[in-house]
């Protein structure tokens, strides 16, 4: 019975060491952060460029052949080209959010919408909230300087997520149907060609929080200019995607 005790005793002290050790390296880690504004959804600027592909939580689709579905892969493949076969809409113009004060931690803004369908442009809009309300919260902050990526040009998590909130990041989006064999092959989610465009299939990107799990790959994790080269779980990017998933108050 002592010894269960004082075993129990010890895991509690060691519990308390490390909330105390994660809080105090949050604090410091946050207060190096520059003040940004939140939920602002119109500007023009661009970042870096990267292809990417994400992996699809689920397949929307049923029509796969028997034979394409035994080659299809689970995991994303790196695109260099992706073709467009539809375009049902004219050019949007994002809407004007009134920006409202923030500060110490990442943002996204959307730019241009190209190729919306009718409620796309609202879908895109409530994405960006629903990224932006996640990414302010201490439990993405926590889970970002708590984590272990690779990647990462160098950096330690701490400077990861000090770059992330170094100024808002803008992206313009792209809307478009997906190939077939983008939908059932390489599961093409979206991916980033020109800097600062985020090209989103909607065969798969088609709620608020695909939008937002996109954007915070493509727009925090690529413009930001980090790959994924090796091994795509534990880069940033798929990172920022675990961390988002893990803090979101929306779920699928």
């Amino acid at each position: 019975m002592a010894h269960g005790s004082l075993a129990r005793g010890h895991m509690l002290f060691r519990s308390i060491a490390r909330g105390v050790l994660v809080s105090a390296t949050s604090a410091l880690f946050l207060s190096a952060c520059v003040g940004v504004t939140e939920d602002a959804f119109v500007d023009d600027g661009h970042g870096d460029a990267a292809v990417d592909t994400l992996t699809p939580t689920n397949d929307a689709g049923s029509d796969a052949s028997p034979e394409a579905s035994d080659a299809a892969s689970d995991t994303a493949v790196h695109v260099e080209d992706a073709n467009v076969d539809t375009r049902t809409s004219t050019d949007t113009a994002a809407p004007a959010d009134a920006p409202t004060t923030g500060g110490g931690y990442p943002v996204l803004i959307v730019g241009k919408i190209t190729g919306a369908e009718s409620t796309e442009p609202t879908m895109i809009a409530d994405g960006v909230k629903l990224a932006n309300d996640t990414m302010k919260t201490s439990c993405f902050r926590d889970f970002v300087l708590s984590a272990s990526w690779t990647e990462t040009s160098g950096l330690s998590q701490a400077q990861i997520y000090d770059k992330l909130c170094s100024g808002p990041i803008t992206v313009d989006v792209d809307m478009y149907l997906g190939t077939w064999y983008e939908n059932h092959v390489s599961r093409t989610i979206g991916y980033e060609k020109e800097p600062g465009t985020v090209h989103m299939n909607r065969y798969y990107v088609n709620t608020a929080y695909m939008v937002a799990d996109n954007l915070i790959h493509e727009g925090e994790g690529h413009s930001q200019g980090f790959r994924h080269d090796g091994v795509k779980a534990t880069s940033v990017p798929y990172g920022l995607n675990d961390a988002f998933e893990a803090c979101s108050p929306v779920k699928p």
